[in-house]
């Protein structure tokens, strides 16, 4: 994927952000790009090595947070892997 940020946009009312994948262009209620962006924010982005350190994240971690979604592509995994991330 090129660009990611510019495949995020922002939804009113409450501006939740939304990730189009443009090269597919199409609703799918199970969307395999997840992995995708998580590379390009902790992998490929010049601020990668910064927001791992926020994060208390490796390059480790994120390879076995791909792995698990790879797995079972599941919202409820999505959910689990955003929480361990973000601590939410």
């Amino acid at each position: 994927m090129s660009r990611p940020k510019s495949h995020i946009l922002y939804v009113e009312p409450d501006y939740d952000p939304v990730f189009i994948d443009f090269e597919s262009a199409r609703y799918k209620e199970s969307p395999k790009n997840f992995s995708s962006i998580i590379q390009a924010i902790f992998v490929r982005h010049p601020s990668s090595e910064y927001l791992r350190d926020i994060y208390n994240l490796n390059l480790e971690k994120i390879r076995r947070y791909i792995y698990i979604y790879n797995k079972s592509r599941s919202e409820e995994t999505v959910n689990y892997i955003l929480t361990k991330i973000f601590n939410l």
